[in-house]
């Protein structure tokens, strides 16, 4: 029962990051949604992560986020600049072994490693 007027927040990462739910779920392992695997979870505790609401972090239905396909683009057309435009390292290359995984308002590396960008030289085009 939820009082009338209280807000309530539905976190949509916290289900598919809880280990009751998913087993290793900080672990890449992206065959745990195949068919066969999204089968194997029904009628169990597990099978929250398969449902319809956690597949789009933009909402559903008719509150969804009207610039959601907007944000997407403009999320690929930024990586792909900044993969196409820039090298980026970590200032010391041990910093990868030296940080965990912290939820924030987004998951988030502590302590954040430093890291570099180097410009990458671009092949001059001419158009004459």
């Amino acid at each position: 029962h939820v009082e009338a007027g209280k807000r309530i927040f539905l976190n949509l990462r916290a289900f598919p990051m809880d280990p009751q739910f998913v087993d290793n779920p900080t672990k890449y392992q992206p065959e745990r949604f195949l068919p066969e695997a999204i089968e194997a979870r029904k009628g169990t505790p597990s099978e929250i992560i398969d449902h319809p609401n956690f597949e789009d972090p933009f909402g559903r239905g008719k509150r969804r986020c009207l610039g959601g396909s907007v944000a997407k683009a403009e999320i690929m057309i930024l990586a792909a600049r900044l993969i196409q435009d820039w090298e980026i390292s970590l200032v010391d290359p041990l910093d990868a072994t030296r940080w965990t995984a912290k939820q924030k308002l987004m998951l988030k590396a502590d302590p954040y490693p430093a890291m570099k960008l180097l410009r990458r030289k671009r092949n001059e085009i001419s158009w004459s």
